[in-house]
């Protein structure tokens, strides 16, 4: 597990070595972080490669932190999950994310990601494709959670492709 736990800023310069990226299995864990301003391909602030047919499980956790101003030139503004990882945010925040080309502003993931968000918000993020806020085909769990302002072609919001649960338990969307 990998614990990321103080604020961080960088300036980039457009390549793909501005973020932080983890290869499977294991966690990517942001505890109580301000991460702001960064930029790369995919995954503005992470991108997860995760391994399909393995037991083990990769994720990215965030608790109590804020991301914001983050963006991808593809996908994933904030967060890009590849194939059969987890994203949990409790009690955090993205806004501002973008997606230049492709799909999700805040969080795009990919081929059965599981998306669980509990008590955060995402907003005033933007995709050129679709899911301004969030795209993700597999499990999406919203639980009191706020998603609003977000731009893009289809789903300004959340784009939910193949969704195989989805909870709206106190969930406010705004579109």
């Amino acid at each position: 597990s990998y614990s990321y736990s103080y604020s961080y800023s960088e300036e980039s310069s457009g390549n793909d070595n501005n973020r932080l990226q983890r290869a499977s299995p294991g966690f990517l864990e942001f505890n109580k972080c301000e991460i702001y301003n960064n930029s790369a391909i995919y995954g503005g602030v992470a991108m997860l490669e995760a391994s399909p047919g393995r037991n083990e499980m990769s994720g990215i956790i965030s608790i109590n932190s804020t991301f914001s101003d983050n963006v991808a030139d593809v996908g994933g503004g904030t967060f890009y999950v590849q194939s059969h990882g987890k994203v949990s945010m409790l009690d955090s925040e993205i806004r501002g994310g973008k997606a230049g080309s492709s799909h999700g502003g805040g969080i795009m993931g990919n081929e059965d990601s599981h998306l669980l968000l509990r008590n955060s918000s995402i907003h005033n993020c933007k995709a050129a494709g679709m899911g301004g806020g969030v795209f993700n085909n597999g499990t999406v769990n919203l639980v009191a959670t706020k998603i609003n302002e977000n731009k893009a072609i289809t789903g300004g919001g959340l784009f939910a492709y193949n969704v195989a649960n989805k909870t709206t338990d106190q969930v406010r969307k705004e579109y």
